[in-house]
């Protein structure tokens, strides 16, 4: 990728602008492809996605502010999980749906110009039928109250979350961006995949300074990328 002008102001950016540009060249052309960045903290070889609410709050505060939202609304659902990857949710009026979730790849990024660390996902969201789902195969689930907020291609979730494992509970709060449906995305934006890429790492800049100022602009590093499985 050509470092163009449209970049020398954010050049804490390009290291993951480029590999925002491989991915989404990579899979743009397979089916139910979700690129999800998630805010939380690199620890070992663990990612920890619980923001706090301190921060939760200040996020949603500043977003609810903005009035150009193409969505802008709340869902509580309760997701189970099951062995092979499938997960069924079901939200509070009883709605029920389910899909495959297939973990292609993660990448960690360590951000020293804001209190968090990012996390880059891509998975393939396959939905099934949820009366084929074998209750009996219960391995986890999670509560998530969940405020969706949609702007052009860009989604913004925040999200309270209660997971239930081995009857313990643990509550967290999360953050991501989701580009939403990358082929109709690229296609919207003339496929320039830079221009998509620069974007939703711009919109994630602003995110981590609502939430603290930089003191220092300290480039983000990649610190490792971990391939999972292949697209089904």
């Amino acid at each position: 990728m050509q470092n163009n002008d449209k970049l020398q102001n954010d050049k804490d950016l390009i290291p993951v602008i480029i590999k925002l540009v491989e991915l989404l060249e990579k899979y743009k052309d397979y089916s139910n492809i979700e690129i999800e960045i998630r805010l939380g903290y690199i620890e070992d070889d663990y990612f920890d996605t619980n923001i706090t609410n301190e921060y939760y709050k200040k996020i949603n505060n500043t977003l609810n502010s903005f009035e150009g939202w193409n969505y802008n609304d709340n869902k509580t659902t309760t997701d189970y999980y099951y062995d092979g990857n499938l997960r069924l949710s079901i939200d509070t009026e009883g709605n029920r749906s389910a899909m495959k979730k297939v973990r292609l790849v993660d990448i960690d990024i360590a951000y020293d110009s804001g209190p968090f660390d990012i996390r880059i996902s891509v998975s393939q969201e396959t939905p099934i039928d949820p009366n084929d789902i074998n209750n009996n195969n219960l391995k986890t689930s999670r509560n998530k109250k969940r405020i969706t907020r949609i702007h052009d291609k860009w989604k913004f979730d925040l999200s309270e979350v209660t997971t239930e494992n081995n009857n313990l509970k643990k509550k967290g709060y999360e953050f991501e961006i989701e580009i939403d449906n990358l082929c109709d995305t690229l296609k919207l934006y003339n496929n320039d995949s830079m221009y998509v890429a620069h974007s939703t790492l711009l919109k994630l800049r602003q995110i981590i300074n609502i939430c603290e100022e930089p003191e220092d602009i300290v480039p983000m590093e990649i610190i490792s990328e971990k391939i999972k499985n292949r697209p089904i």
